[in-house]
């Protein structure tokens, strides 16, 4: 049984994910027995069948809760739970918080999205892209950054550039997209304005609030936007955390390597490339050679 097996079953649970499933017969519809479908399913997917259903059924759950004023008896009953205390516990131990608590605004709840298996060739071995799944809640820090202090020991500059970030997933993985948690402490800014010229990026805003500098002026962001900005002039911008409370965002980028950042006020570029050895290095617009010198 190979991946694209699973992927069907995935896509049948996916479209029958309101009835009661019966894991015989999602086994029957990829020509498996029960017991060689349910062990390569854990094995390929890293949960479960009855765990990736439960999960899905609670996530949706979830949103049904926030997005919509349906009775929370209603919506146990929808998803399979034939009584309101056992819905409460399930959704208590997967969101963290009461189905009465879910439509709070500022309520944290998970978001557990469908599977989709692909595979990637990368260094000469076949392997699989792996899922991933992380939530922002555990997320270890893996660089805590102070760029003033590495970059402008004087203190010249009116912005302090400070973030703390969660490498979910980054060019060395091998994917065609990096994700990332930021965070921001009060009066932290991101990076200085600037643009890419390969990767288009994503910001989603989790909790906090903050100002974007970009072309057009400076736009006010809170929990619950998102901002795209696209790979040229159009999308330069600054995140600064305005509020007095530390603001957490999600960095989506489609890898692009090489890539050149653009620094427009202060008339610099970055070069950035991941292929073979890491290259990074910045420039000021001013400083071309003669294509021949040196040769």
């Amino acid at each position: 049984m190979d991946w694209r097996t699973i992927q069907k079953a995935i896509d049948y649970i996916e479209n029958n994910i309101l009835d009661n499933l019966n894991y015989d017969e999602i086994a029957k519809q990829i020509y498996s027995s029960s017991y060689h479908f349910h062990r390569a399913f854990s094995m390929i997917t890293g949960v479960t069948v009855g765990e990736y259903v439960r999960n899905r059924k609670l996530s949706l759950a979830g949103q049904e809760l926030f997005l919509t004023k349906a009775k929370v008896i209603d919506i146990a009953l929808k998803y399979g739970y034939e009584s309101p205390e056992s819905f409460t516990m399930a959704f208590n131990r997967f969101h963290g918080v009461n189905p009465s608590e879910a439509r709070v605004s500022s309520a944290n709840l998970k978001f557990f999205s469908p599977l989709n298996i692909n595979f990637i060739l990368k260094g000469g071995f076949f392997s699989m892209g792996k899922i991933i799944i992380s939530n922002v809640k555990n997320a270890e820090w893996n660089l805590d950054a102070n760029l003033n202090k590495q970059f402008d020991p004087e203190g010249k500059h009116k912005h302090s550039f400070e973030f703390q970030r969660s490498d979910i997933s980054n060019f060395s993985h091998g994917g065609k997209q990096e994700v990332y948690f930021y965070t921001l402490q009060p009066g932290k800014a991101n990076a200085p304005y600037h643009y890419h010229t390969g990767s288009d990026e994503v910001y989603y805003i989790i909790s906090g609030q903050g100002t974007l500098k970009t072309p057009e002026g400076e736009k006010a962001v809170s929990e619950g936007d998102a901002v795209i900005m696209p790979a040229n002039e159009n999308g330069a911008h600054m995140l600064i955390n305005t509020s007095s409370i530390p603001l957490v965002y999600i960095n989506i980028k489609t890898v692009s390597s090489p890539d050149v950042l653009i620094f427009p006020e202060t008339e610099k570029f970055a070069v950035f490339s991941s292929c073979k050895r890491l290259f990074l290095k910045w420039f000021k617009m001013d400083s071309d050679v003669n294509y021949l010198e040196g040769e």
